[in-house]
Parts: C-alpha cells; sequence; structure tokens
C-alpha cells in the first residue's frame, strides 16, 4: 500500500472539519447579527418614543404621534425586510455547506467500507482455503465426494 487511502482519507476528514467549522461559524454570525439589529432596533424605538412632544396643542401631539407610529412601522418593516433576507441567505448558505459536508461524510463511510473490506479479504480466503482443506481430508477419510457438495 503506497498510503493514498490514508492522504485521501484524512483530507476528507479534513474537508468535513473545514465544512462544519464554516457551517457554525455561518450560524454563530447570523446570531450575532440578529442580536445586534435587535438592540440597534430597540435603541431606536426608544429613541423615536422618549423624545418630548414639541407642540402641546392636541392637532400638534396628534400630528407627532402619527410622525412617530410611521417611524416605529418603517423601523420594524426595515427590521422583517432585513431578516427575511439575511434568514433566506443564511438557508441557502447552509443547505450549500449541508450538501458538502453530506458528500464528504458519504465519501468518508464508502471509504471506511471499502477499507473495512479490504481488511476482511485475507480472512475469507484463508477461511475459503481452510474449508478446502477440510473437504479433502474429509474425501479421503471417507472415500466420498464431499468436495462436490461444497
Amino acid at each position: 500500500m503506497n498510503g493514498e487511502p490514508s492522504d485521501q482519507r484524512a483530507a476528507q476528514l479534513s474537508k468535513y472539519v473545514e465544512t462544519s467549522t464554516e457551517i457554525y461559524r455561518l450560524v454563530g454570525e447570523a446570531f450575532a447579527g440578529a442580536a445586534q439589529r435587535a438592540l440597534s432596533n430597540a435603541k431606536a424605538a426608544y429613541e423615536i418614543l422618549s423624545t418630548p412632544y414639541a407642540s402641546r396643542s392636541f392637532d400638534g401631539v396628534y400630528a407627532e404621534a402619527c410622525d412617530r407610529g410611521v417611524k416605529l412601522v418603517e423601523l420594524a418593516r426595515t427590521e422583517l425586510e432585513t431578516r427575511s433576507t439575511n434568514a433566506a441567505k443564511l438557508a441557502k448558505d447552509l443547505s450549500a455547506r449541508g450538501d458538502l459536508l453530506r458528500e464528504t461524510q458519504a465519501q468518508l463511510v464508502s471509504e471506511a467500507l471499502r477499507n473495512g473490506m479490504s481488511s476482511l479479504k485475507p480472512v475469507i480466503e484463508a477461511q475459503v482455503d481452510e474449508a478446502k482443506s477440510f473437504t479433502k481430508l474429509m474425501d479421503a477419510a471417507s472415500g466420498s465426494s464431499v468436495g462436490a457438495v461444497i
């Protein structure tokens, strides 16, 4: 053996670890971004709501309240748009990385099974040789053709 399967396995394992790390990084960045946006939006909403009314008349307070409502609705709309865009991007990235991860896992399992089967080949051959020698011994001992059955 020239060590090629081991090198290939190491490369596949490295690819698997790298892809897994990339997935965790993407999820971590998504959560960090969402938390940062939530704090930013809370601060913006607080600033909108905590600003004192400039007018004391009913019409002035009503107009300012409507303006504040529009600002809050716009803030919420922008956040929902950003969330949906980021969620779609994250889903696309995770899907691509997941496909790569699944492919790498399949290659690693295939390689492990191939190595396991190649390791069993000498054992199977030894068992076949043992069975042949046993049938020859039985043929010689009984004078019948037991080997023809096996």
